[in-house]
């Protein structure tokens, strides 16, 4: 992306007072989630995708779009804050989310918000004989733990790029009942369990409460310490909190 886009998304953001960015915003979905949960200012979000045939979409369905590498960006107009939803677990290569991160850092003023695929429980439901479908999806290259957040945004406290980060689990599961475990066997690209299409599963398990099973890891993480962290972590939901820095400053 060159400096003319920048320019052209810089020019966009005063213009029309855009509050956050929405990187890899596919059909802009999740601008309404931030809308929901985050906006304080003016509620306009800009969507940033890759994808030109989403951009078409999201600006058919009425939102603010931008055909762009989000690695790429460098904005003087910083919006206040970013959201990543289902975005990174597409990115294959590890160096370029230590990019994105980076990156959008350093084109928010406030903090940044990431929600995707919980695939911490892998291991665990591999040992039951089943598995989250989307940890079998050909489109999710990057089955990113835990503790890889916690790496990347580490370095990224020390470096005083951010000021506090945590990272939490939503929806609990806690059973081999539930409709996004699929039997190990079970094709690949799949959805929902159905018993009429996908081979039979074990209906019988339950998880142990110490034993972490999600449909989400979140990530909250804040630029400078004039923001209020725990405002900021009770306007969105999750079940636990898995890991907080506020303890390293």
């Amino acid at each position: 992306m060159g400096m003319d886009l920048n320019k052209d998304i810089d020019q966009y953001i005063e213009e029309n007072n855009i509050e956050f960015l929405d990187l890899g915003a596919s059909k802009g979905g999740s601008i309404d989630f931030a809308q929901k949960y985050f906006c304080i200012d003016s509620g306009n979000g800009l969507g940033i995708d890759i994808d030109q045939s989403k951009i078409l979409i999201m600006k058919k369905a009425g939102y603010n779009a931008f055909h762009a590498n989000v690695i790429d960006l460098q904005l003087e107009n910083k919006v206040r804050f970013t959201i990543m939803s289902h975005f990174l677990e597409h990115i294959s290569n590890m160096d370029d989310v230590a990019n994105i991160l980076d990156v959008t850092a350093d084109n928010s003023r406030d903090f940044f918000y990431i929600q995707q695929p919980f695939f911490d429980a892998d291991g665990f439901l591999f040992s039951k004989g089943l598995k989250f479908y989307w940890s079998f999806w050909t489109g999710h290259p990057n089955h990113m733990l835990a503790i890889e957040f916690h790496q990347l945004l580490m370095k990224m406290l020390y470096t005083n790029k951010i000021s506090r980060y945590a990272l939490y689990g939503f929806k609990t599961v806690c059973d081999s009942t539930n409709e996004k475990i699929h039997p190990l066997m079970a094709n690949i690209d799949e959805h929902d369990y159905d018993s009429k299409k996908h081979p039979p599963k074990d209906m019988s398990i339950i998880f142990p409460d110490e034993i972490d099973v999600f449909f989400e890891i979140r990530v909250l993480v804040t630029i400078n310490d004039n923001v209020d962290f725990d405002i900021l972590e009770s306007q969105f939901q999750w079940d636990k909190k898995l890991y907080d820095s506020s303890h390293i400053k």
